[in-house]
C-alpha cells in the first residue's frame, strides 16, 4: 500500500482514493511482470527441450552411421566416426569446464578484493581498487583451496 500521508493539502478521502488507485496500478504492473516472467520461463523450457531433442537425434544419427559402416565392413570409417564423436564430446566438456573455472575465479577474485578493500580507508579506496585489482593473483592448491 502506498503511503500518501506526507503530501500536504490532501484530505483523508483524497488520500484513500489516490492510495487505492496506486495500489490498483501497481498490482496490475506486478501481474503483468509475473505473466511475462511465466512466458519467458515457458519459452526457455521449450528451447531446452528442443535442444535436448536435437542432441539426442544427432547422437542417434551418429550411432546409426557407425552401425551402418561396421555392418558394411568399413571399420576404419566407423572408428573415424567414433573418434570424431569422442573428440567433440571432449571439446564440449572442456569448454564447460573452462567456463566454470572462469566463473569460480571471478567470484573468488571479487570476494578477495572486497575483503582487502574493507581494510583500506575510504579516502584512499578510489585509487587503491584499480591498483589492487591489477596486482591480485588468485590460484588454487592441491586441495582446490584458494591461495
Amino acid at each position: 500500500m502506498v503511503d500518501l500521508t506526507g503530501i500536504d493539502g490532501l484530505n483523508e478521502e483524497q488520500t484513500a482514493k489516490l492510495s487505492a488507485l496506486f495500489d490498483n496500478e501497481i498490482g496490475g504492473l506486478k501481474n503483468k511482470v509475473d505473466q511475462l516472467l511465466g512466458e519467458k520461463k515457458t519459452v526457455q523450457q521449450g528451447l531446452t527441450e528442443k535442444e535436448q531433442a536435437l542432441e539426442e537425434a544427432r547422437k542417434a544419427a551418429v550411432t546409426a552411421e557407425e552401425t551402418r559402416l561396421i555392418e558394411s565392413g568399413n571399420y576404419k570409417e566407423a572408428l573415424a566416426v567414433r573418434e570424431k564423436e569422442v573428440a567433440e564430446a571432449i571439446a564440449k566438456a572442456n569448454e564447460s569446464a573452462e567456463t566454470a573455472k572462469k566463473a569460480l575465479l571471478e567470484r573468488d577474485r571479487g570476494d578477495t578484493l572486497g575483503q582487502v578493500m574493507d581494510l583500506i580507508h575510504d579516502d584512499h579506496k578510489w585509487v587503491s581498487k584499480p591498483m589492487l585489482s591489477n596486482m591480485l593473483e588468485i590460484g588454487y592448491n592441491d586441495q582446490q583451496q584458494q591461495v
